[in-house]
């Protein structure tokens, strides 16, 4: 099987705003990881992590200027604003706050019985992303508040 989690750090630090949001940032490579392999795809979603502090930006400009890039092995410095010292990027780091981090695994895709023998990863991306997002969709409107879910 091919889990779908989303989107590494691109998903993980995506600004508070934008918590809710299904985004690989392009990725498709679990598509075709998938269809060689000639398994189904597993989605997977969760809600809570963003709140355990406010991001404000994934900081892309910041680890751009500061040449993060190679020597952490990553385009992306958030900037976040929590407890107790208020903004943060790289240092001091803030303590997370609790919240209740709620995951659901959704029902396999299987990509041959649903797009054929030859399918198309735009499309299959585009349908998984959209699964993905109506099942977060979901346990959003059932949130009622951070630490309790």
């Amino acid at each position: 099987m091919v889990v779908v989690f989303p989107g590494g750090d691109y998903d993980a630090y995506r600004p508070t705003v934008a918590e809710n949001v299904i985004d690989f940032n392009g990725r498709k490579g679990y598509v075709s990881t998938a269809i060689e392999a000639g398994v189904p795809i597993v989605p997977a979603v969760s809600i809570g992590g963003q709140e355990t502090q406010l991001y404000l930006t994934r900081g892309t400009w910041l680890a751009e200027r500061l040449g993060i890039k190679r020597p952490l092995r990553s385009v992306i410095l958030p900037v976040t604003f929590g407890f107790p010292f208020g903004f943060s990027a790289v240092v001091p780091p803030n303590v997370p706050l609790p919240t209740k981090i709620v995951t659901r695994v959704l029902e396999p895709i299987d990509i041959a019985a649903r797009f054929g023998a030859d399918p198309d990863i735009d499309e299959v991306d585009a349908h998984v992303r959209a699964v993905m997002q109506e099942a977060l969709n979901d346990l959003a409107a059932k949130r009622r508040f951070p630490i309790l879910g």
